[in-house]
């Protein structure tokens, strides 16, 4: 009877440990989002350069210890910003803007990562509004598209609240001077 009352208790343990590790699941940690698993990589690993997918698993080991998004992976034929088609591996990002807890921005955290990783910025690939940043960064024969959206709200309605969602997508291919319109 001991022995099945240990374990008993065991079980309860183990699952309320798995409750809490799973995101939403346990209080304060709501998920940000419920994204479908759907999304992955479609792509044999030697239809990119080896490169390019080291730097995109590693753009989302750097993210995977921070709070408030969710990280996807995926590969394949995406849109770009500007309407055409790339073939590349790809990060999908939904965060928050919110205070508390207090969660990390990911656009900010890209910035830094490629900064300290030695990443130069590709002015060609640059653009900003007040609902969402564009930008690249080189390296290697890799080149890195950062796309950022997000609600920038309403000048002309004071009482209008936007939304403290965001999605980035992270887009790493081998680098070529055709990829940005500019």
């Amino acid at each position: 009877m001991r022995g099945s009352s240990l374990a008993i208790r065991l079980a309860r343990i183990a699952g309320i440990v798995a409750m809490m590790a799973w995101p939403g699941s346990a209080p304060g940690t709501e998920a940000v989002t419920a994204w479908p698993p759907a999304a992955r990589d479609s792509l044999q690993r030697s239809a990119l350069p080896a490169d390019v997918w080291s730097a995109r698993d590693s753009i989302h080991r750097m993210l995977t210890f921070h709070r408030g998004m969710t990280v996807r992976r995926a590969s394949g034929s995406f849109e770009d910003p500007w309407g055409g088609r790339l073939t590349t591996c790809r990060l999908m990002i939904h965060g928050t803007f919110r205070d508390k807890p207090p969660y990390d921005d990911a656009i900010k955290l890209l910035e830094q990562y490629f900064e300290r990783a030695g990443w130069k910025s590709d002015e060609e690939c640059s653009a900003d509004g007040p609902d969402g940043t564009v930008w690249g960064v080189r390296r290697g024969g890799v080149r890195c598209l950062v796309e950022g959206r997000w609600e920038g709200g309403d000048d002309s309605d004071t009482t209008a609240v936007p939304s403290p969602e965001y999605d980035v997508t992270v887009d790493c291919l081998p680098d070529r001077k055709d990829i940005c319109p500019h």
